[in-house]
């Protein structure tokens, strides 16, 4: 499935916003190439994943977020209107030198406190299996000791999983 379909089906999930990179199709923004180029000289590793390379170029960010809270994912970018990976609120290297690129939050219940939400990173070090790692445990640890595992190959298998399970893979994979 290339990027354009997983874009289609992320979009088909409901209340979904994607921006637009530089090579985006039909409403680019060539500014943003000279920031995306800078991100990854200084994370070259990165790079390496052309499936999100692709992503950021095309698309530059994306989320979901149902007005009931059930369903929020969120894809850093370079869209002002989602988390900047180049201006984040929160550092998004950890101590261990993973890059947390995603956030799936999922509710599975009717408190606040039913939800299950996962980040997703890349190891950046270049020291471990290369692929997108999963945190290890749900959301509401501790962020300077959180882990990660690794989950899978690539930007686009991951992308495919999340469309796959309707976002629902973070909660799968904690059953």
């Amino acid at each position: 499935m290339d990027l354009s379909e997983l874009i289609k089906r992320f979009i088909a999930l409901g209340y979904a916003d994607v921006g637009y990179g530089p090579k985006h199709p039909r409403l680019s923004k060539p500014a943003l190439q000279t920031e995306i180029d800078e991100f990854f000289q200084k994370n070259p590793i990165l790079k390496t994943d052309q499936g999100y390379v692709d992503f950021l170029e095309t698309y530059s960010a994306a989320q979901i977020c149902w007005p009931d809270e059930s369903l929020i994912v969120v894809i850093y970018g370079f869209s002002p209107d989602i988390m900047l990976v180049s201006q984040p609120d929160e550092p998004l290297i950890d101590k261990n030198n993973f890059f947390r690129f995603a956030e799936v939050i999922v509710k599975t219940g009717n408190t606040k406190k039913d939800f299950v939400g996962l980040s997703y990173a890349f190891d950046i070090t270049g020291n471990r299996p290369y692929g997108i790692y999963q945190q290890t445990l749900p959301y509401g640890a501790d962020f300077k000791s959180v882990f990660y595992e690794w989950y899978c190959p690539s930007f686009n298998q991951w992308f495919k999983n999340l469309v796959e399970t309707k976002g629902r893979f973070a909660y799968i994979n904690q059953s």
